[in-house]
């Protein structure tokens, strides 16, 4: 997938929020209800998964595009490919901003196929893509900060 900005991720979330389909008004009033009460709608919590997708998808998204830090894995996995002169003239520096983005980025396609595609639809790449998503937000989720 590209490299996408988040106003896309924006729209994607909205265009798969389900539609809050209730059989009559008593039960919409109760929803509005929770929702005063609780601050959030009942009906999130029946895909919980994609409710959380939905929050992370654009912030990470125009993290990637507006972030000023890189964290210190990166710089680390990286150091060992390059000389004491290539890391002094700033090679070493672009190489570490375009590899923490790539790493976002693979969290945001993995997390758009897991949106977008039901799970008996994953193909093995997906499939693939979705578990290296998942791995990536793991490791680097201390470090998504500005």
């Amino acid at each position: 997938m590209d490299n996408k900005d988040y106003k896309y991720y924006v729209e994607l979330c909205d265009k798969q929020d389900y539609e809050r389909i209730f059989p009559n008004e008593e039960e919409m009033e109760k929803s509005r209800k929770f929702y005063k009460e609780n601050g959030f709608h009942y009906e999130d919590i029946w895909n919980l998964d994609r409710t959380i997708i939905k929050f992370i998808l654009p912030r990470l998204a125009y993290f990637r595009e507006h972030h000023d830090s890189t964290p210190n894995p990166i710089w680390d996995m990286l150091k060992m490919a390059f000389s004491d002169e290539e890391i002094n003239s700033g090679k070493y520096d672009k190489e570490v901003e375009e590899c923490w983005c790539e790493k976002i980025t693979e969290i945001l396609d993995g997390f758009e196929i897991y949106l977008i595609r039901d799970e008996q639809e994953w193909t093995q790449e997906d499939k693939i893509a979705i578990d290296k998503a998942w791995d990536n937000f793991r490791k680097y989720f201390k470090y998504f900060w500005n």
